[in-house]
């Protein structure tokens, strides 16, 4: 998948992941880049999921087993918008995150709304699909995500695919040039 080309593109070129000697938390790990990460020798990995079977720790992502400052990474891409409670979920995140350490934290943002749009009173799946573009969705993330993440005691450093890969690697890959990686911090 091109999100999942783009993050491995971002590890190598951005971050000392690659290096290993670290603790990696993944939520929902996508099968794109687990066999590379499975590759980094000295990383220590967690896996997390509330339904898949496949993963280390069955967590839920508003409540984790994981003490605080469990992680010096967290990878977390693609998953709030299917959370009741993402600012809970967010504080979550927050709370098991090292002092010194960074996530990728992704969501797909809707690019013709500025303001996250989200009605509790969404329930059908035919509906949500409607409204949301996927059945098991619960919003549609706009611009404003980035206020969620500070309300979360993130900083967000924001870094687009034309910053690490030139256009014709861009091309070549599938991804458009204009799509962000959020880069999270604790706030100092």
């Amino acid at each position: 998948m091109k999100r999942h080309r783009l993050y491995w593109l971002y590890y190598q070129q951005r971050t000392s992941l690659t290096q290993g000697g670290v603790s990696m938390l993944h939520f929902a790990p996508e099968m794109g880049l687990e066999a590379r990460l499975d590759q980094i020798s000295g990383l220590q990995r967690v896996t997390a999921d509330l339904f898949s079977g496949l993963v280390d720790v069955r967590a839920d992502l508003m409540n984790f087993p994981f003490p605080d400052s469990s992680f010096d990474v967290i990878h977390c891409s693609h998953v709030l918008e299917h959370v009741a409670d993402d600012r809970k979920s967010l504080r979550e995140l927050h709370r098991v995150l090292g002092d010194d350490g960074w996530g990728l934290i992704q969501v797909p943002i809707w690019a013709e709304g500025r303001i996250t749009f989200e009605d509790a009173s969404i329930v059908d799946p035919q509906e949500r699909e409607r409204v949301y573009g996927q059945y098991d969705h619960v919003r549609l993330y706009g611009r404003d995500f980035l206020a969620r993440l500070a309300e979360a005691g993130f900083s967000v450093g924001i870094t687009t695919a034309a910053d690490i890969a030139t256009s014709g690697e861009l091309e070549r890959m599938g991804i458009p040039a204009e799509e962000e990686i959020f880069h999270c911090r604790r706030a100092r």
